[in-house]
């Protein structure tokens, strides 16, 4: 299990994706279950079984990207403008909940095409400086 949570080695294409997949179904799943009865029978201490899923969650949002950084041959610290140009693109926008401006759409399609990238290029052949072979 810890090679899973660890930032070392890489990760090929299909797990990237279906690791994404599963964060956002864990993401989807606990708004489900917890707020939403939280929303309708207001009973704010159920919130507190989202802290330790919010970190589980937080951790694999940086160490899935991480590892398919390292798949491509690039550092993991490439992480940081995945993370930080969309919310900095965001940040310009009105701030106004439901409105949509050009900086919230350019944040989601930033993000989208960071995504994409991560999902569709191919990993280095063989070994890199990274490990010997992706995770498959």
């Amino acid at each position: 299990m810890s090679k899973y949570l660890s930032l070392r080695g890489r990760l090929a294409r299909l797990p990237f994706l279906l690791w994404s997949l599963s964060m956002l179904m864990i993401a989807i799943a606990s708004v489900i279950i917890v707020v939403l009865p939280v929303i309708a029978a207001k009973i704010p201490w159920l919130l507190l079984l989202l802290v330790p899923l919010f970190g589980i969650v937080s951790w694999m949002g940086i160490v899935i990207p991480v590892r398919r950084f390292h798949d491509l041959g690039m550092s993991g610290w490439h992480i940081v403008w995945y993370v930080l140009l969309p919310s900095v693109v965001g940040a310009f926008g009105s701030g106004t909940p439901g409105e949509w401006d050009y900086f919230s759409i350019a944040s989601v399609a930033i993000s989208f095409v960071l995504f994409m990238f991560l999902a569709v290029t191919p990993g280095d052949e063989g070994a890199n400086g990274y490990e010997a072979e992706a995770y498959r």
